[in-house]
């Protein structure tokens, strides 16, 4: 993201040649380097983002359901490993999240108020821009309007937000090659996605199972109320139409791309919740998603490798790499790296000048990231000038790349 962002010609290039995602963070990112580029600011923009949903969420579901399904469904959110995940990543999917709470509130308020059209279509557009999948919710609001028999008067607003959404869509980097590393879906990578939403752990995948099971009736009965439309349809949409597109078009399917579809899951099962009739089982559940939730994350957070499903307790150690390398490198010693963009990490912590990079690439690599990488030279390899080369590899590195030469 750093990279990306922090030259403004070169960002601009890749952005409209070899990057059709996140446009708007992206943007963003760049402004706020100015702040400095630590750990901790260049995070903080995701973390803001994420804190600023947690209000959007209890206003969506207090205006649709009641004051106790918010309060469930807010307590549900702030505990996911989901979503505290992915509000610490330097990436635009709290940005993502958040505008598209921004656009579903007034998407559901339209008719309160003329000016809820305006900011609707100016938060729709804006979510586009930060993450394609926030695509998936336009859609939904489509889907939404068709059944709620509202297409008609939100015709002219859809048909705008198509028309600002054409610069992306008619740009060159829509044809790159930035989500080339994702397979084709199946039904594995489904589950995988239930894992994730109920907070990747499988008690937790068992309670909101039974909870889904137990309301599922009740949805189907009272499906024709917009508000059970509005939040079926913002759930299942995404889900649905990610795993077809993938299937028929081009492979985009993956978890973590989903967090817009959080909302409306932590929603549905505050419902369930609140639909059971005795107040102490309310507690009792409550409390036992609670307590496992916190288990996951201090799971999470010890990095225990033992218990882990989608998200891997163990991340990269980079700074500890890189350190390590700077602390035993002598000078004349070269490094070099199996995927190009292990370089940017390794230079983010690097505080010295030895070792010195070595480039191996064929050709020039794109920024824009994706999987079609120029072939290793073998032959500067072969020849290298300096007496000793540090190698730095990654876990994903040797399956990803197909480099094993």
């Amino acid at each position: 993201s750093i990279n990306v962002s922090k030259d403004w010609p070169q960002m601009t290039k890749i952005l409209w040649n070899k990057e059709a995602n996140m446009w708007l963070y992206y943007l963003i990112l760049h402004f706020w380097q100015t702040l400095g580029t630590s750990e901790f600011i260049i995070r903080s923009i995701s973390a803001i983002f994420a804190a600023g949903s947690i209000p959007l969420i209890y206003l969506i579901a207090h205006y649709l359901f009641n004051k106790r399904v918010a309060l469930i469904s807010v307590l549900f959110m702030i505990i996911n490993v989901f979503f505290i995940i992915t509000a610490q990543l330097a990436r635009g999917y709290s940005l993502s999240l958040f505008l598209t709470l921004v656009s579903m509130y007034f998407f559901v308020n339209l008719e309160n108020k003329k000016k809820n059209k305006i900011f609707y279509f100016i938060s729709t557009v804006l979510s586009v821009y930060t993450h394609f999948y926030a695509g998936f919710i336009f859609l939904s609001q489509i889907l939404i309007a068709i059944f709620t028999k509202r297409l008609k008067k939100l015709y002219f607003v859809f048909l705008s937000i198509v028309i600002l959404l054409l610069p992306i869509l008619l740009s060159p980097s829509i044809h790159g090659h930035q989500v080339d590393w994702i397979g084709k879906p199946t039904l594995m990578n489904l589950i995988g996605t239930s894992y994730v939403f109920s907070g990747d752990f499988p008690p937790l995948l068992i309670i909101y199972g039974l909870m889904f099971i137990f309301i599922t009736p009740y949805l189907i009965k009272n499906i024709r109320n917009p508000k059970y439309t509005v939040i079926t349809l913002w759930l299942i949409t995404p889900v649905i139409a990610a795993f077809l597109f993938s299937l028929l078009v081009k492979p985009i399917f993956q978890s973590v791309y989903f967090l817009i579809g959080l909302p409306p899951f932590v929603i549905l099962g505050a419902i369930a919740v609140d639909m059971i009739s005795d107040r102490r089982w309310q507690r009792l559940l409550v409390v036992a998603i609670l307590i496992l939730s916190i288990l996951r994350l201090s799971l999470w957070y010890t990095k225990n490798t033992k218990y882990k499903w989608v998200f891997s307790n163990n991340e990269d150690e980079w700074r500890s790499a890189t350190n390590y390398i700077e602390s035993y490198a002598k000078q004349g010693d070269a490094i070099i790296f199996y995927g190009y963009y292990n370089s940017f990490p390794y230079e983010y912590y690097s505080q010295k000048d030895t070792p010195k990079i070595l480039e191996i690439a064929t050709s020039a690599y794109d920024l824009g990231g994706g999987s079609r990488l120029p072939e290793p030279n073998l032959g500067l390899i072969s020849n290298l000038e300096s007496k000793r080369v540090w190698l730095l590899l990654r876990d994903s590195d040797r399956g990803l790349l197909n480099r094993d030469q």
